[in-house]
């Protein structure tokens, strides 16, 4: 084991160190929604999935990419937590709450990304990460990585539970891409 602090961190290593740290950034109480506790975990999830194979394709181990790969559905937290904003109210119904989160979490994950002062890469692959053709030109790689990176992570999580997927289809029929 060892003997400190600084060496846990020589032998984690400095971007696996960073990396931690930012994954547990999701854990505060920022990203709980009381009442939806599961659904926060699944998109927990889905967001450190995509967060590591977004930096693995932009073969980084820590960074931008990383962080837009793992705060690019922030806005589906801002739609949960209002929704449940007082227990005095019944909540929404929940395909409502669900059909808002689908519509509108890229532009309000921008949002955050702006209050945040993330910049303009991350609010641009945030914004368009399902039509990343959409982005602007500078940004557009990142947004790619990002729109492939949610593909992969949806289709693992349905394929792990037996569900039905399109994923390998969509990426088998994206042009100038190839998959092994």
């Amino acid at each position: 084991p060892p003997g400190g602090l600084k060496g846990a961190i020589a032998r984690i290593g400095h971007d696996d160190l960073w990396r931690i740290a930012t994954r547990v950034s999701l854990e505060s109480s920022v990203f709980k929604v009381a009442g939806m506790e599961d659904l926060v975990e699944e998109i927990r999830v889905h967001s450190f999935a995509v967060a590591e194979v977004t930096a693995w394709m932009a073969g980084e181990k820590r960074g931008p990419n990383y962080l837009v790969g793992l705060l690019h559905d922030v806005g589906k937290f801002v739609v949960l937590r209002c929704a449940v904003t007082s227990r005095r109210t019944p909540d929404p119904h929940p395909e409502f709450v669900g059909d808002i989160v689908q519509r509108f979490h890229p532009a309000l994950s921008v949002l955050v990304a702006h209050a945040w002062q993330l910049g303009p890469m991350a609010c641009a692959a945030m914004g368009y990460h399902h039509d990343p053709r959409k982005t602007p030109k500078e940004h557009r790689r990142t947004a790619f990585y990002l729109y492939l990176a949610d593909i992969v992570a949806h289709g693992a999580a349905a394929e792990r539970q037996g569900m039905p997927s399109r994923a390998r289809e969509v990426l088998g029929n994206l042009k100038g891409i190839r998959f092994d």
